[in-house]
């Protein structure tokens, strides 16, 4: 199961990501997000909560 090219919806995609990711380990850099906003970054790593817990996202955020 991959990601679907057709889901430009950004709620599809997040579902999608998150039955990809289910109980799988990972390491997910997240470089330089433009963000400073709490809410957008929560956003944006909402799909990954559903991971095997030794899971880990580094995530670096860029002032203006």
């Amino acid at each position: 199961m991959g990601i679907r090219k057709e889901a430009t919806n950004l709620f599809l995609l997040q579902v999608d990501l998150r039955n990809h990711l289910r109980e799988k380990r990972f390491l997910s850099v997240l470089d330089a997000v433009w963000s400073e906003s709490y809410e957008d970054r929560e956003t944006l790593v909402c799909p990954f909560h559903v991971c095997a817990p030794v899971s880990k996202i580094i995530m670096t955020i860029r002032k203006n």
